[in-house]
């Protein structure tokens, strides 16, 4: 209902958040929380009402309908007096929260220049058929979702302002009204040019003996240094990436006075005096740079591109795209390089000089990067014959969008975390943030799966003012309601051997977790551990539920043997290799009240780089591993200590089948259990928020 406290003015707009909940529940508790964290006005729709817009569980559809929530919108904004001057974010709730305020928001939202923006997300929901519909996206992030946008509300009256039947799936309908709307930007690549090479720019030589501007070819030398000229003024403060013997520098310096340069391979600057061309050179990658804190208008990447790999290229162009007004970068066609080759003869050489992109042609670069514009191209190869022209790119001025609605590509205003968990983390403020396109959203939406919006709840106790950086969650540290009723069987391998095997004994007792309701199982293959181990059960074996010791010799026929006794006596199985010991005595309650299918603590084995999980890419892994980034995360490849939920056992049994055409060492069983966890779509999962314990010898 419309009253004037319940808008947020900025002198200029109302701004109000409405969402739909027809069910008030803890998910709802944990947007409103967020809302009321960051001052944000909201306005809930439907509480209390029936559901009739597909079959629901807990608030998260199960299958497509949603239009009921459009209903509620349009009826809201009937009801309102005016709507002009009048901005809203409708937002799904239960699986939403809020990462910054209301004058945050509208400064972004207004940054886009356009009347509505929707969110995005890696997947085409509920219509995979439309995927080549839509344009090119500079991110992964391609796709409309629905669950979040931003707008005028007379604009968005306008798009919502028709009848639409209930069981409509309302991510269709925005997904059909914004493709209709599309100024298409078809890929048209302009005939090339041919033009004879312009001789060669004489600068002197260096100190081995080439003319200086040889390392590169000419071809639009005189054409951009025109366009630079009439372009940007004299003040403009031009960053050289990849300088090499500085022929940009000489080209530039009779017209700009502030280039500086940034050279990875160090006997560059040396060999070609580089530090007397240029005002400061940096000596590092262009790709560690910090553009928010070292300010550029043009960067100048001549012959750098294909040297970057396409994943880096595009995180780099993210990153830089709203710090820099334009960026000027030359590429060869089709040309291939190793990284022995170099200009200085008696060094090791270039060891970056190798070619990342050697498939570059006009079409796979209007492919991978839709954000650049070719200026001009040519099919001539180098002066040796080799590759298959030269193309120079500017920014694109332009990307084709709806009318008046864009897409939020770059999760500027909305993080989606469907298959982009790999993509954010928690800074110190206890707010998400992007890693690729360091963006630090507005609205985090966990859609997709359940096991991404128990990421989420993981994450929110570490959000909202509830972080500490030396203790962790406040609200978690606090918690008094962790749970010691749950079933637990656990089942420790004793191999491979340790040397002190009442060390693998003490820390199973020192768990602080009820014996009452532990049944464990010790599985060994060695006889010389069995006094001890009878010797421990004789000492305190009649404190647990019940104790079962098992002789088997085979890692992976113990397990599975294991897995199947498992499913009849508890509500959560532990399996423990003797070399990892817990050391947090908690840490049975803390990780059974992930209530995940299957996770691994993250287990370090001290002064080595050895941990019991696997993750590509390695700059993410080094976060975890470093607790930089502290959640549970979707991993490649996890051993050690494994958890697995009562309901999951049966699937999991199946992880430990052979595959068929593969031959696993019997050591290899963990390697056994990733492949086949991926045949089998089962998501593994590691958790790094608390400490847990250590690798012994």
């Amino acid at each position: 209902m419309y009253f004037k406290n319940n808008f947020y003015s900025d002198g200029i707009d109302k701004f109000v958040v409405i969402t739909v909940a027809t069910e008030d529940n803890e998910n709802l508790d944990r947007f409103r929380k967020s809302c009321s964290y960051y001052n944000i006005p909201y306005i809930i729709l439907g509480l209390g009402d029936e559901w009739k817009s597909g079959e629901a569980e807990n608030g998260v559809l199960l299958e497509p309908g949603g239009a009921q929530k459009i209903h509620y919108l349009r009826e809201e904004l009937k009801s309102w007096p005016d709507l002009e001057d009048h901005i809203i974010l409708f937002t799904d709730s239960y699986d939403v929260v809020f990462n910054s305020s209301p004058k945050e928001i509208l400064e972004k939202f207004r940054n886009f220049r356009t009347e509505v923006v929707f969110s995005t997300e890696k997947t085409c929901w509920p219509d995979e058929n439309l995927a080549s519909d839509y344009p090119k996206s500079p991110t992964e992030y391609k796709y409309l979702n629905s669950g979040g946008f931003i707008g005028y509300a007379p604009k968005i009256m306008e798009i919502i302002d028709v009848d639409i039947p209930i069981e409509t799936d309302d991510q269709l309908f925005y997904t059909n009204f914004f493709l209709k709307n599309f100024k298409t930007d078809k890929i048209q690549i302009k005939p090339p040019i041919h033009k004879e090479k312009s001789t060669l720019l004489k600068f002197g030589y260096s100190s081995n003996d080439y003319n200086i501007g040889s390392m590169s070819e000419p071809y639009f030398d005189s054409e951009i240094s025109e366009y630079l000229k009439d372009n940007f003024s004299k003040d403009t403060k031009i960053l050289d990436v990849g300088a090499g013997d500085g022929k940009w520098g000489y080209i530039l310096n009779y017209h700009f006075h502030d280039i500086e340069a940034v050279e990875i391979y160090e006997d560059y600057v040396k060999t070609h005096n580089l530090n007397e061309v240029y005002q400061k050179v940096y000596v590092n990658s262009v790709l560690d740079m910090d553009f928010e804190k070292n300010k550029y208008d043009v960067l100048i990447l001549g012959d750098v591109f294909e040297h970057i790999s396409h994943k880096d290229c595009v995180k780099f162009l993210s990153q830089i795209q709203n710090l820099i007004e334009e960026i000027i970068i030359v590429i060869p066609y089709k040309y291939t390089q190793e990284a022995e080759s170099n200009y200085i003869e008696g060094k090791e050489g270039n060891i970056w000089g190798k070619h990342l992109q050697p498939d570059l042609t006009p079409e796979t670069m209007a492919i991978r990067y839709p954000m650049l514009q070719l200026m001009d191209w040519t099919n001539q190869s180098d002066e040796m014959g080799k590759g298959e022209g030269f193309g120079w790119y500017t920014f694109k001025k332009e990307v084709g969008e709806s009318s008046y609605i864009k897409l939020d590509y770059k999760q500027n205003l909305f993080q989606t975390l469907n298959q982009a968990i790999q993509d954010v983390e928690l800074n110190e403020e206890g707010r998400f943030v992007n890693l690729v396109t360091s963006e630090v959203p507005s609205v985090i939406h966990a859609n997709g799966p359940s096991w991404v919006k128990k990421y989420l709840r993981e994450k929110s106790f570490y959000m909202f003012g509830e972080y500490n950086g030396d203790l962790g969650s406040i609200n978690l540290m606090n918690k008094s309601f962790l749970r010691t009723d749950k079933k637990i069987f656990l089942s420790v391998f004793i191999y491979p051997q340790v040397q002190d095997i009442n060390q693998v004994f003490d820390h199973i007792r020192f768990l602080d977790y009820p014996k009452s309701n532990i049944t464990l199982q010790i599985v060994y293959d060695n006889e010389e551990y069995l006094y001890k181990i009878e010797k421990f059960i004789e000492k305190f074996g009649r404190e647990y539920q019940d104790v079962k010791v098992v002789k088997n010799p085979n890692m992976v026929d113990s397990r599975k043997a294991t897995l199947h006794d498992a499913h009849q006596n508890c509500d959560y199985l532990f399996m423990i290799d003797s070399n990892y010991i817990f050391r947090n005595n908690k840490s049975i309650q803390l990780l059974i009240e992930k209530e995940l299918d299957i996770v691994s603590p993250m287990i370090a084995e001290e002064n080595s780089e050895w941990v019991n999980f696997d993750l590509e890419p390695a700059y993410i892994k080094e976060g975890i591993q470093n607790y930089k980034s502290k959640t549970v995360f979707v991993v490649d490849f996890i051993t050690g200590i494994i958890v697995v939920k009562n309901e999951a056992l049966p699937t999991i049994q199946k992880l430990l089948d052979p595959i068929q055409g593969s031959n696993y060492d019997e050591w290899d069983w963990d390697v056994m259990f990733r492949d086949n966890a991926k045949i089998h779509n089962v998501i593994l999962h590691l958790c790094n928020m608390n400490y847990y314990g250590g690798i012994i010898k």
